[in-house]
């Protein structure tokens, strides 16, 4: 969805989306996220019926939502993410079944896999795997969010994180937080 593109934000070149789909996009959504709740804040968010969506009617306790975003962190293999498939195939390679769909270049190996090193345990009622790295937290397993449904098409980081972070894979445009404050990049 593009609106009026213009001359550009400073050295970028013209916006390649508009400031609602920068914020549908980039940071994972969660722009939209603080988006929707200010435009309902001034009365000015509507649903299908014409009706105003918020105040939402609800007994939640949440008041704020932290992202944090730790490129370089540790790996979701010896974090929050069990892959036992991986664990069965230690020190093989990548079956031709999984190989022939990944997207090869120089930087990707299909040998010798390596499985975390870390041993998982269920804690909570809600059962969370979590792995010996994080045994204290995980300790307040039920008050945690743990999404593992992200995905992207390159098996390479870095086209993933720019993604996540500006709305484009090449990772050539401003981030979430200078598209916020661009106020040129609107006009």
């Amino acid at each position: 969805m593009r609106t009026s593109l213009h001359s550009g934000c400073n050295n970028y070149g013209p916006p390649v989306m508009d400031r609602r789909e920068m914020l549908q996009r980039a940071g994972m959504g969660f722009g939209t996220l603080a988006l929707t709740w200010l435009l309902g804040e001034e009365g000015m968010l509507f649903g299908a019926e014409g009706e105003p969506i918020l105040p939402l009617k609800g007994n939640g306790r949440v008041k704020n939502v932290v992202l944090l975003y730790m490129g370089g962190g540790p790996s979701h293999v010896d974090s929050w993410d069990p892959k036992p498939t991986l664990q069965k195939l230690h020190g093989q390679d990548v079956p031709e079944s999984i190989a022939k769909n990944v997207p090869m270049n120089t930087r990707l190996r299909v040998n010798n896999l390596y499985a975390s090193p870390f041993e998982y345990r269920r804690y909570g009622q809600s059962g969370i795997p979590v792995s010996d790295l994080f045994r204290e937290t995980a300790q307040h397993a039920d008050d945690i969010c743990v999404i593992r449904s992200m995905r992207h098409d390159s098996p390479i980081h870095a086209p993933a994180e720019y993604l996540i972070l500006t709305g484009s894979v090449i990772g050539t445009r401003p981030s979430l937080g200078s598209w916020i404050y661009c106020d040129d990049c609107w006009r």
